[in-house]
């Protein structure tokens, strides 16, 4: 794990333990750019206090990146509120005491979002793709603190190789945050690490009702309050969402009422290989799903393999079997197809795989 504390240049330091309850502590980590900042940057890279996650992938194919870090770097904003916002920032490394960062930071940016804010974040290596799960927050202009009450809650990003991350459907929230009055009705601030089991995501967070004063602390300071940087006592009060399988997004249609239709890129169909699906909120005759497979050249369907033979789907699955006419693949093994989905009504397609 990594340790921070107490405050020192730099003072982030790798952690080991055999059982995850002894611990005992390693090097300082070497992060090329805290190491040689100069000041020349567009925005500030030397902030090492905030690491804000920590992953290990082992199935990375390259041997220089197995580990990554995300830290915090400041940079000026472009939205009313606080001057300076955060950044997110990574870093790649053979082990935990060794990075160098992205070339392409800062991988998240308030200004190129519609957030006013994003502070901490989830994330996890996850059907080959690199999953971040950002804190989204923002304003209330409610007379409130120093730039209205700070609301916030959980949105999602994602990345290919983990250098460039892109929001996926930045208006649609993970995890919402609470109705008035509610623990949690005020911001969220996600954990950095999700738990897969059994085809469900546990996903733990901590929460604020909005009798919180504000965040950023400074000026907010209650006449009571023992410290001096503090916005307002109050404990945070911890959640845990549960999704199904590759459930932080889905496609659906618009309104979940009128039929729509996508189609994958080109795919070249292995040997033993058949079409899943991770479909929801289905019904018969009312919401459903149906696939064909095309010809990519010609755009035209397969014969047999057509969505009016393909058996409409309406069972909720995270792993439906589709079919055509009883049949599946195996008669197009070896050719390039792409599979052209027809959504009906409110159904909803998490994911789709070959098996």
């Amino acid at each position: 794990m990594i340790v921070k504390g107490p405050t020192a240049k730099h003072g982030i330091r790798a952690a080991y333990s055999p059982d995850g309850i002894h611990w005992r502590e390693g090097s300082r980590v070497d992060l090329d750019v805290w190491r040689d900042a100069d000041g020349s940057q567009s925005f500030d890279l030397t902030r090492s206090t905030d690491v804000v996650a920590l992953v290990i992938n082992e199935d990375d194919p390259d041997p220089e990146r197995p580990y990554k870090i995300v830290w915090q770097a400041y940079a000026n904003a472009s939205k009313p509120g606080p001057q300076m916002v955060r950044t997110k920032c990574i870093g790649y490394g053979p082990d935990i005491e060794h990075f160098t960062a992205n070339r392409e930071n800062p991988i998240l940016h308030p200004n190129n979002g519609l957030e006013q804010e994003n502070h901490f974040l989830m994330l996890a290596s996850c059907g080959g793709q690199y999953l971040l799960l950002y804190e989204y927050g923002w304003y209330i202009s409610d007379e409130t603190g120093r730039f209205g009450r700070y609301a916030g809650d959980i949105r999602l990003a994602s990345s290919q190789h983990g250098r460039r991350f892109q929001r996926i459907l930045p208006q649609q929230k993970v995890i919402a945050r609470g109705p008035r009055g509610a623990w949690d009705g005020g911001f969220l601030v996600i954990a950095d690490k999700p738990v897969v089991r059994d085809d469900k995501v546990y996903l733990f967070y901590a929460g604020s009702g909005e009798e919180r004063s504000s965040w950023p602390t400074f000026g907010n300071k209650p006449d009571s309050a023992p410290l001096p940087n503090t916005g307002c006592l109050r404990p945070f009060g911890m959640g845990l969402p549960t999704l199904r399988k590759d459930g932080f997004t889905c496609m659906e249609t618009t309104g979940r009422e009128t039929l729509r239709h996508f189609t994958t890129d080109i795919i070249e169909l292995p040997p033993g290989k058949e079409l899943q699906v991770n479909l929801g909120d289905v019904q018969s005759q009312r919401c459903w799903m149906t696939v064909e497979v095309l010809e990519p050249t010609t755009g035209h369907s397969f014969p047999g393999f057509d969505r009016y033979k393909g058996e409409p789907l309406v069972t909720d699955n995270v792993r439906h079997p589709v079919r055509w006419g009883g049949k599946g693949l195996a008669e197009l093994v070896g050719k390039q197809v792409c599979f052209h989905f027809w959504l009906f009504g409110a159904a909803r397609l998490y994911s789709y795989q070959l098996v």
